[in-house]
């Protein structure tokens, strides 16, 4: 979220609790783009390299843009240090039409989005894809439900919807620079230690970003949840959705 300090995020947690994403969703996106072998991809906001990697391992060219310091070190130890750049979606340090395709995993909705959506066009060579990858939930799962719940009490309703809220959708749509191609979902079971859930929580921005005393208050409620589970495990009925747009060719980029 614009203004968020990642940085105040444990990336350990968020690099072993933290969802992945589903290697189908991957080739998907590689087949439904036209990506040539070796195609050169910007992953944006890459965080710990949850992406990033199922990028190399599907043979594309990958660069990875993060803001957040401990989070590019992080990244840093699973792919090639000269790959991993500073940056942000607003700011993206690399030249006009210089990528084949731009992904971004569950961040999109956090940008200031028509700087990034400018931004996006500007480095995406003309006939290029923005791939947009995200978390979701099969509706009645009994963990998430009850997860959502301690969250409504603590987080107001419009920042914790913002990323199914429709608001960058419709800034996408209307700034005639990208057409939507297809949307896909795919299954993809997330499990994780029980006693863990709130460390899984801690590394949402959303909770992160609540002032101390309703944090406290809200992880003490996950770690109570987490202690009412009779397993050792959690396993969340969760999935990939990959949301696919081509840069627009007849757009007239200006700068200044």
């Amino acid at each position: 979220m614009p203004g968020f300090d990642y940085d105040t995020i444990d990336v350990d947690d968020y690099e072993r609790y933290r969802p992945s994403y589903a290697s189908e969703a991957v080739e998907w996106f590689k087949r439904r783009a036209g990506l040539s072998p070796h195609a050169r991809v910007l992953d944006l906001a890459a965080g710990t390299g949850k992406l990033t990697r199922a990028l190399f391992a599907a043979g594309m060219d990958v660069l990875a843009v993060e803001p957040s310091a401990m989070m590019r070190r992080k990244l840093a130890e699973a792919i090639p240090v000269e790959r991993v750049m500073q940056g942000t979606a607003e700011a993206i340090p690399l030249p006009d039409e210089s990528v084949d395709a731009v992904t971004v995993a569950q961040a999109f909705h956090q940008f200031r989005l028509n700087d990034a959506i400018q931004e996006i066009y500007r480095v995406l060579r003309k006939g290029g894809h923005l791939a947009l990858f995200w978390n979701v939930y099969r509706p009645g799962d009994p963990t998430k439900v009850a997860v959502d719940e301690i969250i409504d009490q603590y987080i107001p309703p419009e920042i914790a919807v913002q990323a199914a809220s429709g608001i960058w959708q419709e800034a996408l749509r209307s700034s005639d620079r990208f057409e939507s191609i297809e949307g896909r979902a795919f299954p993809h079971p997330h499990t994780l230690p029980a006693a863990r859930l709130g460390a899984l929580m801690a590394t949402s921005s959303d909770i992160a970003g609540l002032p101390p005393g309703p944090r406290g208050r809200l992880l003490n409620e996950m770690e109570e949840l987490a202690r009412s589970v009779s397993s050792a495990e959690l396993t969340i009925d969760a999935g990939t959705r990959v949301d696919l747009f081509r840069r627009m060719i007849g757009y007239q980029h200006t700068t200044g």
